[in-house]
Protein backbone atom coordinates (compact mmCIF):
# COMPACT_ATOMS: atom_id res chain seq x y z
CA UNK A 1 0.00 0.00 0.00
CA UNK A 2 2.96 2.47 0.75
CA UNK A 3 3.99 2.08 -2.91
CA UNK A 4 0.49 2.51 -4.52
CA UNK A 5 0.29 5.69 -2.48
CA UNK A 6 4.03 7.04 -3.42
CA UNK A 7 2.78 6.80 -7.07
CA UNK A 8 -1.06 8.51 -6.86
CA UNK A 9 0.93 11.54 -5.30
CA UNK A 10 3.49 11.77 -7.63
CA UNK A 11 0.88 11.11 -10.36
CA UNK A 12 -1.07 13.55 -9.05
CA UNK A 13 1.57 16.11 -8.76
CA UNK A 14 2.67 15.66 -12.96
CA UNK A 15 -1.04 17.15 -13.68
CA UNK A 16 -0.46 20.92 -14.63
CA UNK A 17 -2.87 23.31 -16.05
CA UNK A 18 -2.55 25.06 -19.32
CA UNK A 19 -3.94 28.69 -20.23
CA UNK A 20 -7.31 29.89 -19.59
CA UNK A 21 -8.58 29.46 -23.27
CA UNK A 22 -11.91 27.37 -22.61
CA UNK A 23 -14.70 26.55 -20.49
CA UNK A 24 -13.19 23.37 -19.29
CA UNK A 25 -9.26 22.89 -19.38
CA UNK A 26 -7.60 19.39 -18.89
CA UNK A 27 -4.56 18.19 -18.06
CA UNK A 28 -3.49 14.46 -17.76
CA UNK A 29 -0.87 12.08 -16.14
CA UNK A 30 0.50 8.70 -15.68
CA UNK A 31 2.80 6.54 -13.12
CA UNK A 32 4.59 4.25 -14.11
CA UNK A 33 4.86 5.08 -17.83
CA UNK A 34 6.80 1.55 -18.48
CA UNK A 35 5.70 -1.78 -18.02
CA UNK A 36 6.66 -5.33 -19.02
CA UNK A 37 4.70 -8.10 -18.63
CA UNK A 38 3.89 -11.65 -20.02
CA UNK A 39 1.10 -12.24 -22.48
CA UNK A 40 -2.21 -12.11 -20.97
CA UNK A 41 -0.72 -10.43 -17.93
CA UNK A 42 -2.32 -6.83 -17.15
CA UNK A 43 0.05 -3.94 -16.81
CA UNK A 44 -1.35 -1.49 -14.07
CA UNK A 45 -0.71 2.11 -13.91
CA UNK A 46 -2.16 4.96 -12.03
CA UNK A 47 -3.73 7.99 -14.09
CA UNK A 48 -4.60 11.42 -12.69
CA UNK A 49 -7.33 14.35 -14.84
CA UNK A 50 -7.12 18.03 -13.65
CA UNK A 51 -9.52 19.72 -14.37
CA UNK A 52 -7.63 23.50 -14.24
CA UNK A 53 -8.41 25.89 -11.42
CA UNK A 54 -8.91 28.52 -14.65
CA UNK A 55 -11.75 26.57 -15.62
CA UNK A 56 -14.97 27.59 -16.02
CA UNK A 57 -17.10 24.68 -16.04
CA UNK A 58 -17.33 21.27 -15.00
CA UNK A 59 -15.66 18.38 -17.25
CA UNK A 60 -18.24 15.72 -17.96
CA UNK A 61 -17.52 12.02 -18.54
CA UNK A 62 -13.64 12.15 -18.18
CA UNK A 63 -11.64 8.91 -18.35
CA UNK A 64 -8.42 7.53 -20.05
CA UNK A 65 -8.32 5.98 -23.31
CA UNK A 66 -5.67 3.96 -25.33
CA UNK A 67 -5.94 5.97 -28.71
CA UNK A 68 -3.50 3.27 -30.48
CA UNK A 69 -4.60 -0.10 -28.96
CA UNK A 70 -5.71 -2.65 -31.24
CA UNK A 71 -5.65 -3.80 -34.95
CA UNK A 72 -2.96 -2.29 -36.66
CA UNK A 73 -1.50 -0.26 -33.21
CA UNK A 74 -1.30 -1.81 -29.44
CA UNK A 75 -2.42 -5.70 -29.62
CA UNK A 76 -3.44 -5.22 -25.92
CA UNK A 77 -6.71 -4.39 -24.19
CA UNK A 78 -7.17 -1.16 -22.32
CA UNK A 79 -9.29 -1.17 -19.09
CA UNK A 80 -9.58 1.63 -16.55
CA UNK A 81 -11.34 2.50 -13.21
CA UNK A 82 -11.84 5.33 -10.84
CA UNK A 83 -9.78 5.41 -7.48
CA UNK A 84 -9.61 7.58 -4.51
CA UNK A 85 -6.75 9.92 -4.14
CA UNK A 86 -4.68 7.11 -2.12
CA UNK A 87 -5.61 4.47 -4.94
CA UNK A 88 -8.49 2.78 -3.35
CA UNK A 89 -11.28 1.61 -6.32
CA UNK A 90 -13.74 3.72 -6.41
CA UNK A 91 -17.15 3.30 -8.96
CA UNK A 92 -17.58 0.47 -11.30
CA UNK A 93 -14.95 -0.59 -13.81
CA UNK A 94 -14.43 1.94 -17.46
CA UNK A 95 -16.98 4.10 -16.37
CA UNK A 96 -16.23 7.83 -16.47
CA UNK A 97 -16.56 10.25 -13.79
CA UNK A 98 -17.36 14.21 -13.69
CA UNK A 99 -14.42 16.54 -12.40
CA UNK A 100 -15.44 19.90 -10.77
CA UNK A 101 -12.76 23.03 -11.59
CA UNK A 102 -10.10 22.87 -9.39
CA UNK A 103 -10.44 18.64 -8.89
CA UNK A 104 -8.21 15.93 -9.97
CA UNK A 105 -9.93 12.42 -10.76
CA UNK A 106 -7.26 9.64 -9.78
CA UNK A 107 -7.52 6.17 -12.24
CA UNK A 108 -6.04 3.00 -12.51
CA UNK A 109 -5.21 1.44 -15.92
CA UNK A 110 -4.35 -2.05 -17.15
CA UNK A 111 -3.58 -2.84 -20.11
CA UNK A 112 -3.23 -6.64 -21.07
CA UNK A 113 -1.24 -7.74 -24.04
CA UNK A 114 -2.52 -10.55 -26.68
CA UNK A 115 0.78 -10.97 -28.20
CA UNK A 116 4.77 -10.75 -27.75
CA UNK A 117 6.26 -7.82 -28.80
CA UNK A 118 8.83 -5.18 -27.67
CA UNK A 119 8.60 -1.30 -26.33
CA UNK A 120 5.37 -0.01 -27.36
CA UNK A 121 4.14 3.28 -27.14
CA UNK A 122 0.50 3.02 -26.01
CA UNK A 123 -1.16 6.60 -25.95
CA UNK A 124 -2.76 7.30 -23.24
CA UNK A 125 -5.94 10.13 -23.90
CA UNK A 126 -7.03 11.80 -21.46
CA UNK A 127 -10.71 12.71 -22.63
CA UNK A 128 -14.04 14.94 -21.02
CA UNK A 129 -17.41 15.71 -22.58
CA UNK A 130 -17.66 13.13 -25.17
CA UNK A 131 -14.47 13.60 -26.58
CA UNK A 132 -14.28 17.03 -27.28
CA UNK A 133 -12.08 18.17 -24.88
CA UNK A 134 -8.66 16.54 -24.24
CA UNK A 135 -5.39 16.90 -22.49
CA UNK A 136 -2.47 17.45 -24.68
CA UNK A 137 -0.52 14.64 -25.72
CA UNK A 138 2.58 14.82 -23.62
CA UNK A 139 5.46 12.08 -24.56
CA UNK A 140 6.71 12.06 -21.41
CA UNK A 141 3.82 12.25 -19.29
CA UNK A 142 0.71 10.53 -21.77
CA UNK A 143 2.77 7.65 -23.26
CA UNK A 144 2.76 4.30 -21.77
CA UNK A 145 5.58 2.10 -23.04
CA UNK A 146 4.86 -1.33 -22.80
CA UNK A 147 6.60 -4.43 -23.47
CA UNK A 148 5.42 -8.22 -23.41
CA UNK A 149 7.53 -11.37 -23.77
CA UNK A 150 8.02 -14.21 -21.20
CA UNK A 151 10.93 -13.61 -18.29
CA UNK A 152 11.13 -9.70 -18.57
CA UNK A 153 12.26 -7.68 -15.94
CA UNK A 154 9.61 -5.13 -14.51
CA UNK A 155 11.46 -2.12 -13.52
CA UNK A 156 9.37 0.36 -10.92
CA UNK A 157 11.07 3.72 -10.30
CA UNK A 158 10.12 6.40 -7.89
CA UNK A 159 11.66 10.07 -7.96
CA UNK A 160 12.24 12.27 -5.25
CA UNK A 161 12.90 15.66 -5.09
CA UNK A 162 14.21 17.85 -2.27
CA UNK A 163 11.47 19.94 -2.62
CA UNK A 164 9.63 16.70 -2.45
CA UNK A 165 7.17 18.62 -5.62
CA UNK A 166 8.45 16.67 -8.26
CA UNK A 167 10.63 19.62 -9.20
CA UNK A 168 14.35 19.61 -9.37
CA UNK A 169 15.70 23.67 -8.83
CA UNK A 170 18.85 24.86 -9.44
CA UNK A 171 19.25 27.93 -8.28
CA UNK A 172 22.45 29.38 -10.59
CA UNK A 173 23.03 29.12 -13.93
CA UNK A 174 25.99 26.73 -13.34
CA UNK A 175 24.59 25.00 -10.07
CA UNK A 176 23.54 21.68 -9.72
CA UNK A 177 20.94 20.19 -8.22
CA UNK A 178 20.78 16.48 -6.68
CA UNK A 179 17.80 14.63 -6.83
CA UNK A 180 16.99 10.52 -5.43
CA UNK A 181 15.82 7.79 -7.35
CA UNK A 182 14.53 4.42 -6.07
CA UNK A 183 13.80 1.33 -8.12
CA UNK A 184 12.67 -2.59 -7.80
CA UNK A 185 11.79 -5.23 -10.13
CA UNK A 186 8.79 -6.64 -9.78
CA UNK A 187 9.42 -9.10 -12.98
CA UNK A 188 11.87 -11.69 -13.92
CA UNK A 189 15.96 -11.46 -14.37
CA UNK A 190 18.94 -13.07 -14.60
CA UNK A 191 19.25 -16.60 -14.16
CA UNK A 192 20.10 -17.49 -10.26
CA UNK A 193 18.88 -17.03 -6.89
CA UNK A 194 16.63 -13.85 -5.47
CA UNK A 195 18.42 -11.85 -3.13
CA UNK A 196 17.68 -11.78 0.68
CA UNK A 197 14.85 -9.53 0.30
CA UNK A 198 12.26 -11.65 -1.46
CA UNK A 199 8.84 -9.17 -1.01
CA UNK A 200 8.47 -10.56 -4.02
CA UNK A 201 8.94 -13.80 -4.94
CA UNK A 202 10.58 -14.63 -8.30
CA UNK A 203 12.23 -10.93 -8.67
CA UNK A 204 15.43 -11.87 -9.61
CA UNK A 205 18.14 -9.03 -10.17
CA UNK A 206 18.42 -8.13 -13.60
CA UNK A 207 21.46 -6.11 -15.69
CA UNK A 208 20.11 -2.56 -15.57
CA UNK A 209 21.32 0.88 -17.18
CA UNK A 210 19.89 3.79 -15.61
CA UNK A 211 20.49 6.41 -17.39
CA UNK A 212 19.25 10.33 -16.53
CA UNK A 213 18.76 12.08 -20.37
CA UNK A 214 16.33 15.15 -21.34
CA UNK A 215 12.43 14.88 -21.45
CA UNK A 216 10.88 16.79 -23.86
CA UNK A 217 12.81 19.85 -24.92
CA UNK A 218 16.45 20.16 -25.27
CA UNK A 219 17.57 22.17 -22.00
CA UNK A 220 20.53 23.59 -21.39
CA UNK A 221 21.43 20.98 -18.73
CA UNK A 222 23.90 18.04 -18.35
CA UNK A 223 23.58 14.73 -15.75
CA UNK A 224 25.38 12.29 -13.70
CA UNK A 225 24.13 9.64 -11.93
CA UNK A 226 25.30 6.98 -8.95
CA UNK A 227 24.16 4.03 -7.36
CA UNK A 228 23.67 5.15 -3.55
CA UNK A 229 22.64 3.59 0.18
CA UNK A 230 19.56 4.38 1.98
CA UNK A 231 20.70 7.32 2.75
CA UNK A 232 21.44 9.01 -0.74
CA UNK A 233 25.04 8.22 0.14
CA UNK A 234 27.12 7.48 -3.34
CA UNK A 235 28.63 4.39 -3.30
CA UNK A 236 29.81 4.16 -6.47
CA UNK A 237 32.06 6.54 -8.68
CA UNK A 238 29.55 9.44 -10.81
CA UNK A 239 29.37 9.00 -14.42
CA UNK A 240 26.58 9.48 -17.30
CA UNK A 241 25.00 6.33 -16.73
CA UNK A 242 25.13 3.67 -14.39
CA UNK A 243 24.77 -0.65 -15.17
CA UNK A 244 23.93 -2.39 -12.10
CA UNK A 245 21.87 -5.46 -10.92
CA UNK A 246 18.30 -4.53 -9.65
CA UNK A 247 16.29 -7.43 -7.65
CA UNK A 248 13.02 -7.77 -5.14
CA UNK A 249 14.83 -5.07 -2.66
CA UNK A 250 14.91 -1.64 -3.20
CA UNK A 251 17.98 -0.18 -5.21
CA UNK A 252 19.25 3.74 -5.01
CA UNK A 253 20.54 6.37 -7.23
CA UNK A 254 21.81 9.95 -6.85
CA UNK A 255 21.23 12.50 -9.84
CA UNK A 256 22.77 15.91 -9.73
CA UNK A 257 21.22 18.11 -12.76
CA UNK A 258 23.88 20.71 -13.62
CA UNK A 259 23.73 23.70 -14.92
CA UNK A 260 25.29 25.09 -18.61
CA UNK A 261 25.12 28.61 -18.07
CA UNK A 262 21.57 29.23 -18.82
CA UNK A 263 18.08 29.59 -17.49
CA UNK A 264 15.59 26.71 -17.56
CA UNK A 265 12.08 27.61 -17.32
CA UNK A 266 8.91 26.61 -14.85
CA UNK A 267 7.10 24.30 -17.92
CA UNK A 268 6.86 21.07 -15.97
CA UNK A 269 5.08 19.58 -18.84
CA UNK A 270 7.76 19.86 -21.33
CA UNK A 271 10.62 20.57 -19.30
CA UNK A 272 11.66 17.70 -17.45
CA UNK A 273 14.33 15.66 -16.68
CA UNK A 274 13.94 11.95 -17.36
CA UNK A 275 15.52 8.40 -15.84
CA UNK A 276 15.28 5.03 -18.50
CA UNK A 277 15.89 1.85 -17.10
CA UNK A 278 17.36 -0.33 -19.66
CA UNK A 279 18.21 -3.70 -19.90
CA UNK A 280 21.20 -5.45 -21.74
CA UNK A 281 19.74 -5.69 -25.08
CA UNK A 282 18.75 -1.92 -25.11
CA UNK A 283 14.98 -2.33 -24.16
CA UNK A 284 13.14 0.17 -21.97
CA UNK A 285 11.76 -1.69 -18.59
CA UNK A 286 11.41 1.21 -16.66
CA UNK A 287 11.29 4.83 -16.93
CA UNK A 288 10.05 7.89 -14.08
CA UNK A 289 10.75 11.86 -14.50
CA UNK A 290 10.92 15.37 -12.34
CA UNK A 291 10.36 18.47 -13.90
CA UNK A 292 13.13 20.89 -13.77
CA UNK A 293 13.77 24.57 -13.22
CA UNK A 294 17.12 27.04 -13.41
CA UNK A 295 17.82 30.49 -12.29
CA UNK A 296 18.55 32.15 -15.60
CA UNK A 297 21.73 34.74 -16.35
CA UNK A 298 21.97 38.29 -15.50
CA UNK A 299 21.36 40.13 -18.82
CA UNK A 300 23.84 42.77 -20.00
CA UNK A 301 23.87 46.11 -21.29
CA UNK A 302 23.17 44.64 -25.12
CA UNK A 303 20.30 41.97 -24.30
CA UNK A 304 17.54 44.27 -25.40
CA UNK A 305 15.96 41.53 -27.71
CA UNK A 306 15.63 37.58 -28.10
CA UNK A 307 18.08 36.92 -30.32
CA UNK A 308 19.35 33.27 -30.26
CA UNK A 309 18.86 29.52 -30.71
CA UNK A 310 15.81 27.99 -28.74
CA UNK A 311 14.06 24.97 -28.62
CA UNK A 312 10.35 25.18 -29.05
CA UNK A 313 6.65 23.54 -28.04
CA UNK A 314 3.74 24.83 -29.73
CA UNK A 315 0.13 23.63 -28.99
CA UNK A 316 -3.04 24.15 -30.83
CA UNK A 317 -5.27 26.93 -30.23
CA UNK A 318 -7.48 27.60 -27.56
CA UNK A 319 -8.75 24.25 -26.54
CA UNK A 320 -6.58 20.72 -27.04
CA UNK A 321 -9.83 19.15 -28.84
CA UNK A 322 -7.59 16.84 -30.97
CA UNK A 323 -4.18 17.16 -28.78
CA UNK A 324 -2.17 18.64 -31.56
CA UNK A 325 1.25 19.76 -30.32
CA UNK A 326 4.63 20.51 -32.28
CA UNK A 327 8.37 20.80 -31.42
CA UNK A 328 11.69 22.06 -32.86
CA UNK A 329 14.18 24.55 -33.25
CA UNK A 330 13.47 28.79 -33.65
CA UNK A 331 16.12 30.73 -34.57
CA UNK A 332 16.05 34.57 -33.72
CA UNK A 333 18.89 37.09 -35.21
CA UNK A 334 19.74 40.26 -33.56
CA UNK A 335 17.75 42.07 -36.06
CA UNK A 336 14.39 39.94 -35.22
CA UNK A 337 14.15 38.27 -37.88
CA UNK A 338 13.16 34.62 -37.20
CA UNK A 339 12.43 30.80 -38.86
CA UNK A 340 11.10 28.11 -36.77
CA UNK A 341 10.76 24.29 -38.04
CA UNK A 342 9.55 21.71 -36.71
CA UNK A 343 6.93 18.40 -36.54
CA UNK A 344 3.32 18.65 -35.12
CA UNK A 345 1.53 15.47 -34.46
CA UNK A 346 -2.21 14.85 -33.55
CA UNK A 347 -2.28 12.39 -30.35
CA UNK A 348 1.08 11.07 -30.92
CA UNK A 349 0.37 10.68 -34.91
CA UNK A 350 3.40 12.30 -36.93
CA UNK A 351 0.91 14.74 -38.92
CA UNK A 352 3.62 16.67 -40.74
CA UNK A 353 6.15 19.83 -40.85
CA UNK A 354 5.19 23.03 -38.78
CA UNK A 355 7.21 26.55 -38.97
CA UNK A 356 7.36 30.01 -38.53
CA UNK A 357 9.21 32.85 -40.00
CA UNK A 358 8.80 36.82 -39.55
CA UNK A 359 9.79 39.08 -37.54
CA UNK A 360 9.87 40.79 -33.95
CA UNK A 361 10.45 43.79 -32.15
CA UNK A 362 10.54 44.79 -28.58
CA UNK A 363 8.70 47.92 -27.59
CA UNK A 364 9.01 46.77 -23.78
CA UNK A 365 12.24 45.10 -21.87
CA UNK A 366 10.98 41.61 -22.09
CA UNK A 367 8.10 41.60 -24.18
CA UNK A 368 8.14 41.36 -27.84
CA UNK A 369 5.20 41.24 -31.08
CA UNK A 370 5.74 40.61 -34.57
CA UNK A 371 4.25 39.26 -37.46
CA UNK A 372 4.43 35.37 -38.16
CA UNK A 373 3.89 33.59 -41.00
CA UNK A 374 2.99 29.90 -40.14
CA UNK A 375 2.76 27.01 -42.44
CA UNK A 376 2.67 23.07 -42.30
CA UNK A 377 3.01 20.73 -44.60
CA UNK A 378 3.82 22.87 -47.24
CA UNK A 379 0.42 24.79 -47.32
CA UNK A 380 0.19 28.09 -48.34
CA UNK A 381 1.26 30.89 -45.61
CA UNK A 382 -1.02 32.20 -43.26
CA UNK A 383 -0.46 35.62 -41.67
CA UNK A 384 -0.52 36.39 -37.79
CA UNK A 385 0.11 37.96 -34.68
CA UNK A 386 2.80 36.93 -32.62
CA UNK A 387 3.61 38.52 -29.43
CA UNK A 388 4.80 37.74 -25.47
CA UNK A 389 7.33 37.96 -23.22
CA UNK A 390 10.83 36.78 -23.00
CA UNK A 391 13.43 36.20 -20.81
CA UNK A 392 16.98 36.77 -21.40
CA UNK A 393 18.98 33.33 -22.08
CA UNK A 394 16.09 31.52 -20.36
CA UNK A 395 12.82 31.72 -22.38
CA UNK A 396 10.24 32.80 -25.32
CA UNK A 397 6.35 32.23 -25.04
CA UNK A 398 3.52 33.85 -26.25
CA UNK A 399 0.63 33.33 -28.90
CA UNK A 400 0.39 33.07 -32.72
CA UNK A 401 -2.82 34.44 -33.09
CA UNK A 402 -5.19 34.79 -36.43
CA UNK A 403 -5.03 37.89 -38.20
CA UNK A 404 -8.65 39.01 -39.78
CA UNK A 405 -7.91 38.71 -43.78
CA UNK A 406 -10.23 38.40 -46.49
CA UNK A 407 -7.29 36.87 -48.52
CA UNK A 408 -6.96 33.09 -47.84
CA UNK A 409 -3.61 33.08 -49.10
CA UNK A 410 -1.99 35.33 -46.40
CA UNK A 411 -4.80 34.79 -42.98
CA UNK A 412 -6.79 31.99 -41.95
CA UNK A 413 -6.49 28.92 -39.55
CA UNK A 414 -3.90 26.37 -39.70
CA UNK A 415 -3.90 23.36 -37.43
CA UNK A 416 -6.89 24.29 -35.16
CA UNK A 417 -9.88 26.39 -37.23
CA UNK A 418 -9.61 30.33 -35.78
CA UNK A 419 -7.63 29.18 -32.54
CA UNK A 420 -4.09 30.91 -31.72
CA UNK A 421 -1.21 28.66 -30.60
CA UNK A 422 0.86 29.07 -27.62
CA UNK A 423 4.53 28.78 -27.85
CA UNK A 424 7.27 28.10 -25.32
CA UNK A 425 11.31 28.11 -26.20
CA UNK A 426 14.07 27.26 -23.79
CA UNK A 427 17.27 28.48 -24.68
CA UNK A 428 19.74 26.33 -26.39
CA UNK A 429 23.35 26.89 -25.21
CA UNK A 430 24.04 26.17 -29.14
CA UNK A 431 24.24 29.86 -29.64
CA UNK A 432 27.28 29.94 -27.98
CA UNK A 433 29.22 28.14 -29.71
CA UNK A 434 32.53 30.11 -30.91
CA UNK A 435 32.35 29.88 -34.82
CA UNK A 436 33.28 32.07 -37.38
CA UNK A 437 32.59 32.62 -41.01
CA UNK A 438 36.11 31.20 -42.68
CA UNK A 439 35.60 28.37 -40.32
CA UNK A 440 32.91 27.49 -42.25
CA UNK A 441 34.45 26.89 -45.11
CA UNK A 442 34.74 23.50 -46.97
CA UNK A 443 32.38 21.19 -49.23
CA UNK A 444 29.21 19.52 -48.03
CA UNK A 445 26.75 17.11 -48.47
CA UNK A 446 23.41 18.82 -48.55
CA UNK A 447 21.30 15.93 -46.81
CA UNK A 448 17.64 16.02 -46.27
CA UNK A 449 15.22 13.50 -44.47
CA UNK A 450 12.77 11.61 -46.61
CA UNK A 451 10.02 9.10 -44.98
CA UNK A 452 12.55 8.74 -41.75
CA UNK A 453 15.69 8.19 -43.41
CA UNK A 454 18.46 10.41 -44.47
CA UNK A 455 18.95 11.64 -48.27
CA UNK A 456 22.05 13.17 -49.79
CA UNK A 457 20.24 15.44 -52.38
CA UNK A 458 22.86 18.15 -53.24
CA UNK A 459 26.77 18.97 -53.07
CA UNK A 460 27.33 22.71 -51.92
CA UNK A 461 31.19 24.36 -51.46
CA UNK A 462 31.37 27.75 -49.07
CA UNK A 463 34.21 29.69 -49.72
CA UNK A 464 36.06 31.65 -46.99
CA UNK A 465 33.69 34.24 -47.71
CA UNK A 466 30.83 32.81 -46.93
CA UNK A 467 29.34 32.13 -51.29
CA UNK A 468 27.85 28.66 -51.90
CA UNK A 469 28.29 26.93 -54.98
CA UNK A 470 27.12 23.74 -55.86
CA UNK A 471 24.33 21.34 -57.09
CA UNK A 472 21.05 20.23 -55.87
CA UNK A 473 18.67 17.07 -56.87
CA UNK A 474 14.97 16.60 -56.82
CA UNK A 475 13.45 13.10 -56.14
CA UNK A 476 12.63 12.59 -59.72
CA UNK A 477 16.68 12.72 -60.37
CA UNK A 478 16.41 16.32 -61.85
CA UNK A 479 19.52 18.62 -61.05
CA UNK A 480 19.81 22.34 -60.78
CA UNK A 481 22.65 24.73 -60.15
CA UNK A 482 22.84 26.30 -56.64
CA UNK A 483 24.08 29.78 -55.56
CA UNK A 484 23.95 31.67 -52.52
CA UNK A 485 25.09 33.34 -49.51
CA UNK A 486 26.29 32.85 -45.46
CA UNK A 487 26.35 36.03 -43.56
CA UNK A 488 27.49 35.76 -40.00
CA UNK A 489 24.81 38.35 -38.02
CA UNK A 490 26.19 38.34 -34.81
CA UNK A 491 30.06 37.71 -34.39
CA UNK A 492 29.66 36.69 -30.91
CA UNK A 493 26.67 34.18 -31.86
CA UNK A 494 26.32 30.84 -33.70
CA UNK A 495 23.69 32.64 -36.17
CA UNK A 496 23.77 33.14 -39.60
CA UNK A 497 21.60 34.75 -41.84
CA UNK A 498 22.05 32.23 -45.52
CA UNK A 499 19.99 32.74 -48.99
CA UNK A 500 20.34 29.94 -51.14
CA UNK A 501 18.93 30.27 -55.51
CA UNK A 502 18.40 27.61 -57.77
CA UNK A 503 18.26 27.79 -61.41
CA UNK A 504 17.43 24.45 -63.66
CA UNK A 505 14.68 22.14 -64.16
CA UNK A 506 14.36 20.76 -60.47
CA UNK A 507 10.98 20.97 -58.72
CA UNK A 508 12.23 23.17 -55.83
CA UNK A 509 11.00 27.14 -55.43
CA UNK A 510 13.74 29.12 -57.11
CA UNK A 511 14.70 30.77 -53.58
CA UNK A 512 14.95 30.28 -50.31
CA UNK A 513 15.45 32.82 -47.23
CA UNK A 514 16.37 31.78 -43.35
CA UNK A 515 19.23 31.02 -40.52
CA UNK A 516 21.92 28.02 -40.42
CA UNK A 517 23.89 27.68 -37.17
CA UNK A 518 26.52 24.98 -37.17
CA UNK A 519 26.46 22.13 -34.96
CA UNK A 520 27.30 18.37 -34.25
CA UNK A 521 24.53 15.32 -34.45
CA UNK A 522 25.62 12.74 -31.92
CA UNK A 523 22.97 10.49 -33.46
CA UNK A 524 23.71 10.50 -36.68
CA UNK A 525 27.67 11.06 -35.84
CA UNK A 526 27.70 13.94 -37.67
CA UNK A 527 30.54 17.00 -36.68
CA UNK A 528 30.80 20.25 -37.61
CA UNK A 529 27.70 20.19 -39.66
CA UNK A 530 25.24 22.97 -40.86
CA UNK A 531 21.50 23.05 -40.21
CA UNK A 532 19.71 25.41 -41.75
CA UNK A 533 16.18 27.01 -41.87
CA UNK A 534 13.98 27.85 -44.84
CA UNK A 535 11.13 29.72 -45.02
CA UNK A 536 9.40 31.16 -48.11
CA UNK A 537 5.18 31.43 -48.78
CA UNK A 538 4.94 28.24 -49.84
CA UNK A 539 7.26 25.73 -47.93
CA UNK A 540 9.09 26.01 -44.41
CA UNK A 541 12.24 23.39 -45.20
CA UNK A 542 14.81 22.26 -42.81
CA UNK A 543 18.31 20.65 -44.44
CA UNK A 544 22.02 19.98 -43.07
CA UNK A 545 25.31 20.45 -45.00
CA UNK A 546 27.14 17.84 -43.65
CA UNK A 547 31.03 17.72 -44.65
CA UNK A 548 31.84 15.71 -47.29
CA UNK A 549 33.74 12.71 -45.85
CA UNK A 550 30.90 12.01 -42.97
CA UNK A 551 27.90 11.31 -45.25
CA UNK A 552 27.62 7.66 -46.27
CA UNK A 553 28.12 7.34 -50.10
Amino acid sequence: MIMRIALSAIAASLCFSAPSFSQVNISGSLLPSSRSVAVGEAATAFAAITNANNSTATATSCRPECFNCGPGGVDAVFSYQTTSAVNVLTGTPNTPADIAPGSTQNYVFSLTPNSIFTEQAAVIDFTCDGGQTRAAYRPELTDFILSAGPNEPDILPIASTLSLDGVARVSTPTGFIPFSVAAINIGAGNPGPDGPDTAFAGGNEATITVTPEHGGLELPLRYDICEANNLAVCIGARSTSVTTQIGDSPSYFVVRALGEGAGVPFYPDIVRVTLNFTDAGGVLRGRTSVAAVVTGPTPGQDDTNPEGIWFFDISGGTSTAFGEIGDGILVIDEAGGYTAYGNFATLGQNDGQYGLYGEVSTPDPGSFSGIAFELNDNNPAVQHDFAGTWQHNTFVRGNVSPVASDNPDVSGPSLIAGQPRRLRAVYSTLTDRPVSLPGLAGSYDLVDEENGALADIGDITISSLGQMTGTVSDPGGNTCDASGAIVHVNQNENIFFVNLQLTGPCQFAAGYGGHAAQLDDAENGFTNAIAMIFGNENAIVQVALVPDAQFPQ
